[in-house]
């Protein structure tokens, strides 16, 4: 069986922003090696435009 080479991933205060502003802010994760790592919301669950 092959095992997983490769890094750990440690991230904290991630965030995006895009033009409308900002979808998540103040993410925190950590992704073992070998792993896949995915950011889901429902569709309109990021910040309403402003003004």
């Amino acid at each position: 069986m092959l095992r997983a080479a490769g890094a750990r991933v440690r991230a904290e205060g991630v965030e995006l922003t895009t033009r409308e502003g900002p979808v998540y802010t103040g993410v925190g994760f950590t992704a073992r090696a070998g792993t896949l790592t995915v950011f889901q919301a429902d569709s309109g669950a990021g910040a309403a435009p402003c003004c």
